[in-house]
């Protein structure tokens, strides 16, 4: 049970979501992608930041600055949370240069995730949340806030999310990287947090 918790865990690590949910939109949502070439810039920037976030870890491991690559010890969370921060302000930067071409959903989705990857970080100084349960609840948000917003049909699809969210959970606890206040919090952190960034931003 123990390989199934990892391999769960590295399928849905939070570096990945945001590439799974970016695809998934695009696919679902003809809104979001009627523009291909802005569709397909906006979904390099977002490889790129990825790759590059990857690659600063495995340095920063190979340095030990952390002990693994999903930065389960708190203290040591401070620096690969600034890290890929840098790179998410970096990602809205370089799209706001076309931002009168980008649907005003992806902004905001890149505005919010700026701003609740800034909340993770100031909360990380006390309390480990779950980043993997923040990355499930944010995705969760956004894909609620895109259905509510152009009338996606997805409303099937939510519950099966929440079911998705809770073996990710199982999966870290099972790994013993996070307590269940650990996931809760990094869960409501994602959904509830995401959802009203959303709202005050569109």
């Amino acid at each position: 049970m123990t390989v199934l918790a990892k391999i769960i865990s590295w399928v849905f690590h939070p570096l990945w979501v945001p590439l799974y949910l970016f695809l998934y939109l695009i696919s679902v949502d003809p809104y979001l992608g009627m523009q291909p070439a802005v569709t397909l810039y906006v979904g390099v920037v977002l490889v790129v930041s990825i790759l590059a976030t990857v690659l600063s870890l495995l340095m920063l491991r190979r340095s030990r600055g952390i002990s693994d690559l999903e930065v389960s010890v708190r203290s040591e969370r401070f620096v690969p949370f600034f890290i890929v921060l840098i790179y998410q302000a970096m990602v809205l930067w370089t799209i706001h240069g076309a931002e009168a071409y980008i649907p005003v959903g992806w902004f905001a989705l890149f505005q919010g995730q700026l701003i609740l990857l800034t909340i993770a970080l100031l909360i990380t100084i006390k309390f480990k949340a779950s980043m993997h349960l923040m990355g499930q609840g944010g995705a969760l948000a956004a894909l609620a806030f895109f259905n509510a917003q152009h009338s996606l049909g997805l409303d099937m699809l939510l519950p099966v999310g929440f079911i998705g969210a809770g073996l990710v959970g199982w999966a870290r606890s099972k790994q013993g990287v996070h307590t269940l206040p650990e996931l809760a919090v990094g869960f409501a952190l994602g959904l509830f947090g995401l959802t009203e960034l959303l709202g005050a931003l569109m």
